[in-house]
């Protein structure tokens, strides 16, 4: 019976050289929840870098494409909010039945109001949107040869996570950027960009911080209307 909602954030994906281990797990994940998911919610940064040119898509993620397109085939909705470092998604998702969403929503869920976003753009500046959110530097993008350009956002993603190493603070700070949002009629706030797995009651509604797939392992479930989060 498909009765349960899952939500993930940032595993990215061509991060590291070696990412067996990531990858041999994230399979197992969509192996498990290919059966019970009615959808699967990715919160940004499912990749460490992507950019969808007109023509041609990263070799080495056509086996996650595959795995992506079998779920969706099973009849799981998977719904796609970019993050800071995969921002420029396009009509390819669309086209294997993904819903790409590149802003902030709050969605009605087994009958909770649910705010949903990656994050980033909620506490502070990230050098990735130079890359993936503006015009002038998308137009150079796709005169790059992919292979270049790759290396050209590798090189910004890890000026990225060096802006982001005070972690304890950014999270205290979208904790409360949440209990803002959830004094109105939103029941719970998903976000991811953190890194750190945090599942907090505020007025008894819910904050979750998703954490990631680089350390953590870590998802959040909705089961009728009830939120909990887990490890992998």
């Amino acid at each position: 019976m498909r009765d349960t909602i899952y939500f993930i954030s940032d595993q990215h994906l061509g991060r590291e050289k070696n990412e067996d281990e990531k990858i041999e797990k994230l399979f197992s994940f969509f192996d498990y929840i290919a059966s019970t998911a009615s959808a699967l919610y990715i919160v940004g940064d499912f990749f460490d870098f992507y950019f969808e040119y007109r023509t041609q898509i990263p070799k080495k993620y056509y086996e996650v494409f595959r795995q992506l397109s079998c779920l969706t085939e099973k009849h799981v909705q998977v719904h796609y909010f970019t993050g800071n470092h995969d921002f420029w998604l396009g009509r390819f998702f669309e086209s294997i039945g993904i819903s790409v969403h590149k802003s902030s929503e709050d969605v009605l869920l087994q009958g909770k109001r649910v705010y949903i976003a990656h994050g980033s753009e909620m506490i502070s500046f990230d050098p990735m949107n130079l890359v993936l959110r503006n015009r002038v530097a998308i137009a150079l993008f796709y005169l790059l040869h992919p292979d270049l350009a790759c290396k050209i956002a590798s090189f910004v993603s890890r000026i990225s996570r060096m802006n982001s190493k005070k972690k304890t603070i950014r999270w205290r700070k979208l904790y409360d950027i949440a209990g803002e949002i959830l004094h109105g009629d939103i029941d719970a706030v998903i976000l991811g960009h953190i890194h750190i797995p945090i599942h907090r009651k505020l007025d008894g509604k819910d904050f979750i911080l998703l954490g990631d797939w680089v350390k953590h392992f870590s998802y959040a479930v909705m089961r009728k209307g009830k939120l909990s989060l887990y490890y992998w």
